[in-house]
């Protein structure tokens, strides 16, 4: 009961300089899911909200005045969201001062972890099909996800299978990439292709990645 007039805080992050921070509000909107914005403060200073969309999430401070967000504000990504299943990601800037966000990518993988390195380079992590090898799109065409959410029944061909909050992970892999979002955009796998990686640390005095992963070649069920 009464269950919509509860917000939840999540992805609290200082900027750089430690100047400033920000965290998602989210709350419950209807029986489809919830909304949630995205919140600037700074130390002994009340927080507002920074972004006025329906779903954005906080990625990653891009530098000390700017953050990178996903929302589905725009319509034809909201259109391409459904169309695969969230497997695409239209990432958005917004500076602190204030002022519209505008589009800066969007790649078609569900991202779940964004990193800049300057100069229009980015380490990301993404979860896709182990089979999959063009990155230029989808691991899935539309009608292959519509035929696969439908279908009376769910093939599975390893072990493990199913991941509280992922549904099911039978082919999949959490991998790590890089992208130069250039004016010649490349987008890079890094590990393997059986490699699940679950975190990752970039070192600049380095130029080095260090990553938490496991190693999945799967059971296979046949």
């Amino acid at each position: 009961k009464d269950f919509d007039q509860y917000s939840f805080l999540s992805q609290p992050e200082f900027s750089p300089s430690g100047a400033h921070y920000v965290f998602s509000v989210s709350k419950v909107k209807d029986a489809e899911g919830y909304s949630s914005r995205i919140y600037l403060g700074a130390p002994g200073k009340k927080p507002f909200p920074l972004t006025s969309g329906n779903k954005d999430s906080f990625l990653c401070w891009e530098d000390d005045k700017t953050i990178l967000f996903t929302s589905d504000r725009d319509t034809k990504n909201q259109k391409k969201q459904q169309q695969t299943k969230g497997k695409s990601t239209t990432v958005f800037r917004i500076s602190i001062a204030g002022g519209e966000a505008e589009q800066a990518f969007t790649l078609p993988l569900g991202i779940s972890w964004l990193l800049p390195l300057g100069n229009e380079e980015f380490l990301l992590m993404a979860t896709v099909e182990k089979s999959q090898t063009d990155f230029s799109l989808p691991s899935l065409t539309q009608k292959e996800e519509e035929e696969l959410w439908n279908a009376d029944c769910q093939v599975i061909e390893e072990l493990p299978f199913w991941m509280n909050g992922q549904g099911y992970i039978s082919g999949k892999r959490t991998r790590l990439f890089h992208y130069n979002a250039g004016s010649v955009a490349m987008l890079t796998p890094l590990t393997q292709v059986d490699m699940d990686v679950s975190k990752a640390v970039y070192l600049p005095e380095e130029d080095r990645i260090y990553y938490i992963g496991e190693e999945l070649s799967g059971i296979a069920t046949t």
